[in-house]
């Protein structure tokens, strides 16, 4: 866990003095980060289409080598194995999104890296497309009331303010391990 890992950048995070910032409706919002060592993500891909978040900035020629990865798509930008380099727009991995990944087969992703330093979210009104790139999970009982749904590749979260039943609620934090809608 990143406690473990890097128990200073852990309590930067986790103590109230410190005020970790919530996620906001629209506009930008910036985390920075302590840590200056190397990590490792693993990144568990099923055969067909996967909601990913990415938590290092990385070399992509590990998805141009990797057989099993076809496409990686974003909301603006793209890469499919099957067609020429120049119809691909996509050649690095921006920690803010999420990514759709088709793979022809289960894969796992191993990428290295060294946490971000800053990190800026622009949400846009409607639907956005956004990675979670941190070691720790981000509770959305606390989500502004202006973001009124949540959704990961199976699940999701209404927030209250939608004066849904909150029993639907099948989403109950964000963490690395997916992207969210």
């Amino acid at each position: 866990t990143l406690e473990e890992r890097d128990p200073e950048f852990f309590e930067l995070l986790t103590n109230e003095k410190y005020k970790f910032p919530k996620i906001l409706p629209t506009g930008n919002y910036t985390i920075n980060s302590i840590n200056s060592e190397s990590y490792q993500q693993k990144i568990l891909l099923k055969k067909g289409w996967n909601l990913r978040s990415f938590m290092f900035n990385f070399d992509f020629k590990l998805v141009y080598d990797n057989k099993n990865i076809l496409e990686i798509k974003n909301d603006n930008k793209s890469y499919n194995s099957t067609v020429p380099e120049e119809f691909n727009n996509l050649n690095m991995i921006e920690l803010d999104k999420g990514y759709y990944i088709k793979c022809v087969k289960d894969t796992t992703l191993i990428i290295e890296g060294k946490y971000t330093d800053k990190i800026t979210y622009k949400l846009n009104k409607g639907w956005n497309l956004v990675g979670y790139p941190y070691d720790l999970e981000y509770k959305l009982e606390d989500l502004n009331s202006n973001i009124k749904i949540v959704k990961s590749e199976f699940t999701s979260f209404m927030n209250k303010s939608t004066n849904l039943p909150s029993i639907f609620n099948t989403l109950n934090s964000l963490d690395n391990t997916s992207a969210y809608h």
